[in-house]
């Protein structure tokens, strides 16, 4: 199917009836260039459901606003310009909050973004990448067992990153921009990130920890404070510079918040650090 103009609406009428209506997508469903910012501009619970042999695909350049929740247990993917999930698919707001979780893959194409926009949570089968963007302004889960590699990945305002499981995760590009408020990445994975640029204030968390390579460059900009801290009771993050640092805005923050786990938050300077 292929949405080239107007919008779809998929809403009730308020009437209390449990039976909600639903976009089902079981084939590939193309968002063209004739489409509207917003093609799906109504209630924002998931009321669109991508099945594990769908395929929604963004063709479209600019930005695109999805304000319905999806659901993706297949593939959705932005070829072109900035698909933003307005919609919450971390759960379903039109029905009591039930609990969604999402199966599928999200790639993000070359010159591509996909933009996380409200709360969402991928299981242990789904897929966060590709050669594009990734960006992150709201809660997103990810079970252990998830696939997360995108070219860039970018957490943003009040965005947040959970990352559960043990296997090793490499990221190109990480970038926390607080831009005045405290993006997290909160990891229980160790993590290499060959560029980590961290512009006012970020926060790394998690049992996890975060390596930049001898190849790689990290860099401190803008006001603010980067924290390596833990994240509840559990164990505490670190983070690794195996390469020259330099820290030319703001603070760095390394403790934890006193739960009195043994594993303690630290940040492991290996090469010049310069201030």
């Amino acid at each position: 199917a292929t949405h080239n103009g107007g919008s779809i609406c998929i809403a009730d009428n308020g009437d209390g009836n449990p039976d909600l209506p639903n976009l089902h997508i079981n084939s590939t469903y193309t968002i063209a260039p004739g489409a509207p910012a917003n093609p799906f501009p109504c209630t924002p619970g998931t009321r669109i459901h991508v099945s594990s042999t769908g395929h929604l695909i963004k063709t479209s350049t600019g930005l695109t606003n999805t304000f319905h929740g999806i659901e993706n247990d297949g593939t959705v993917t932005a070829q072109n310009g900035t698909l933003s999930l307005d919609g919450p698919s971390a759960f379903d707001s039109g029905n009591n909050n039930a609990v969604v979780t999402n199966d599928g893959d999200y790639v993000a194409a070359s010159g591509g973004v996909i933009s996380f926009a409200n709360s969402h949570s991928v299981s242990s089968q789904g897929r966060v990448g590709g050669p594009g963007t990734i960006s992150i302004s709201h809660p997103l889960s990810m079970a252990a067992g998830s696939t997360l590699d995108p070219a860039v990945l970018s957490l943003v305002t009040i965005g947040s990153l959970t990352l559960d499981g043990t296997s090793p995760v490499t990221l190109p590009v990480l970038n926390l921009n607080g831009g005045g408020f405290n993006p997290t990445f909160d990891t229980d994975r160790p993590v290499t990130a060959t560029t980590l640029s961290v512009t006012a204030a970020g926060t790394i968390s998690g049992g996890g920890s975060v390596t930049v390579p001898g190849n790689g460059s990290f860099s401190k900009t803008g006001p603010g404070s980067l924290t390596v801290t833990n994240s509840g009771a559990g164990p505490s993050a670190d983070l690794i510079l195996n390469v020259d640092a330099t820290l030319s805005g703001g603070s760095m923050c390394v403790a934890d918040s006193g739960d009195a786990h043994p594993d303690l938050p630290s940040l492991q300077i290996n090469q010049d650090f310069t201030i």
